[in-house]
């Protein structure tokens, strides 16, 4: 009965990334899976991306954003979705 609970940025994390990454460990876990959602602040991890590091304000708005889209597609997926078809094994 063990969950898994990543951790994922949103600043360098896309939604549709997120959300098949999740539906992924939520079928291998049964259900047992969470998301701790973070928005990333190390300079570096934005250098690498060729990025600056963003003001607060905007960090988080991005998170929220990234967040609701991540769940709209959860809703947006059939139940079957990512369930491999027994008789095709695909």
């Amino acid at each position: 009965h063990i969950g898994l609970i990543p951790t994922l940025s949103t600043s360098f994390n896309e939604p549709y990334t997120i959300a098949r990454q999740l539906r992924a460990l939520d079928l291998i876990s049964k259900g047992r899976v969470g998301w701790q959602v973070i928005p990333s602040f190390e300079p570096d991890a934005f250098a690498n991306y060729g990025q600056s590091v963003p003001n607060s304000r905007d960090k988080y708005e991005r998170l929220h954003e990234v967040v609701q889209i991540t769940q709209a597609l959860w809703g947006s997926w059939k139940k079957e979705a990512g369930e491999p078809n027994q008789e095709t094994g695909v």
